[in-house]
């Protein structure tokens, strides 16, 4: 039976505990399960850096785009009902203003490009094929995020920033029967241009919030009632919601952001211990207030993002790498997906077989949570698909993905572990990093 060296793995606690004293992360909450079994769980580091809170090891989180992945498999599960095909346009299911007559797409400012992006003045041309639902599952869509409000990179996420009014800001205009208001926001997405004709490129976008419109589709649920029903419930992810009650509020910690180091020498070189605490070399600052009050609105209509609107605990996260790693059973042996299922949602789904960098043309400008580098993407997952390449130790197809505020999980079928790290920094740098320095560890563990 596989397990993991304490004397390794004391030494990655003894890291974890160095970025926390360094102020390079406020906490860190990490599991490593094997074969179902947990066996490393730790908690390091404070709730609250200012009253010196501890963080523990059911803290709760706001897991941002992890939120994505458990989305995903929820309209998979729907697939394995027969509800839609992956071919299918999504306009069959989300309405009229998704028809590709009706959508259009990104073809150059106006003018000198300057003036043009500073007057929000474009040109667009027809979009030629209607966007599938593999598309919304792979960020393939032609959909974009709105990260780049400059658009010197992503043109169309300034236009997002000047022109898209999220429904969140008139809740009043919500329809009684949109309480998650995914219908209201998917109407307003699809009046944006797209970046790039569908298929034809890959771009972190709002896909995902369109994946949990279509769940509520489908299903006729709401989606909060879906997950709750179809996957919390079952695999005993007790605190993962959109919601956090009163009784838990002070279980989740400050929420922070990362600041970049001043006045480092380019030319420094890192030696020893060192070399342990960098690349993080900047500090964090406490940006938790107003942070917490979205979750702790227990009331409807409110925006559920299926995109990155879920909390839980490290444990809650577990125990959903668990069952994808059993084959689609939960912890009391019972069916809630199909392994073959997973087995497909977690292998390559971009067009042509075609790796991560192939379809991202400016990469510099790129926000995600996967590194490109040997990678593709499934129904919801980054996969590795070259170890050297990405430069990641572990297994040719791990699956993974990662949160705004520096939280990160993988999947090893072939060794059958998951790892699960939380922590509460946003815009942390370098963005990879944290993943790659605990696979250095956890996989010296193996023995």
């Amino acid at each position: 039976m596989t397990t993991l060296n304490s004397n390794v793995m004391a030494a990655m606690s003894d890291w974890l505990d160095l970025l926390v004293d360094k102020k390079a992360l406020p906490c860190a909450v990490t599991q490593v399960t094997i074969d179902g079994k947990t066996e490393y769980l730790r908690a390091t580091g404070f709730a609250d850096i200012a009253t010196g809170e501890a963080i523990s090891e059911d803290s709760i989180f706001r897991l941002y785009s992890m939120s994505k992945p458990i989305v995903s498999v929820a309209l998979m599960m729907l697939y394995e009902e027969g509800r839609f095909q992956l071919g299918d346009p999504v306009y069959r299911y989300l309405g009229s203003k998704w028809r590709k007559e009706n959508m259009s797409v990104f073809a150059g400012w106006r003018g000198d490009e300057e003036s043009g992006r500073k007057d929000v003045s474009f040109d667009t041309e027809p979009c030629h094929t209607d966007i599938t639902m593999r598309q919304v599952l792979t960020h393939t869509a032609g959909l974009s995020y709105g990260f780049d409000p400059s658009g010197r990179g992503i043109a169309v996420d300034r236009i997002y920033n000047k022109m898209m009014v999220h429904p969140a800001r008139h809740p009043e205009n919500i329809a009684e029967d949109d309480p998650s208001m995914l219908g209201a926001f998917c109407d307003v997405l699809a009046e944006m241009p797209l970046l790039y004709q569908p298929g034809t490129q890959w771009n972190y976008s709002y896909a995902t919030d369109v994946c949990g419109a279509l769940v509520e589709v489908l299903s006729g649920q709401s989606l909060d009632e879906f997950l709750a029903e179809r996957v919390f419930g079952p695999i005993g992810m007790v605190d993962a919601g959109f919601d956090l009650v009163a009784n838990k509020a002070d279980r989740m910690p400050h929420n922070y952001r990362y600041v970049p180091p001043e006045g480092i020498d380019p030319s420094d070189v890192y030696k020893a211990a060192d070399t342990l605490y960098f690349p993080h070399l900047g500090t964090i600052m406490d940006v938790d207030e107003g942070s917490r009050g979205g979750y702790l609105n227990l009331s409807r209509p409110k925006f559920l993002s299926g995109g990155g609107g879920l909390v839980g605990t490290a444990s809650d996260y577990s125990k959903f790498c668990t069952m994808l790693l059993s084959g689609g059973v939960n912890d009391r042996g019972e069916r809630v997906m199909g392994s073959r299922t997973i087995d497909y949602m977690t292998s390559n789904h971009l067009p042509r077989g075609q790796g991560l960098m192939d379809m991202v043309p400016n990469p510099e400008f790129q926000y995600s949570e996967t590194a490109k580098n040997g990678g593709a993407f499934g129904l919801g997952f980054s996969i590795v698909q070259s170890t050297q390449e990405a430069g990641l130790i572990g297994s040719i197809g791990n699956y993974a993905w990662g949160g705004a505020a520096a939280t990160i999980f993988w999947c090893d079928p072939v060794e059958r572990m998951s790892v699960v790290f939380c922590t509460q920094v946003m815009g942390m740098q370098p963005p990879n990093m944290l993943r790659a320095k605990l696979g250095n560890y956890i996989y010296g563990a193996l023995e």
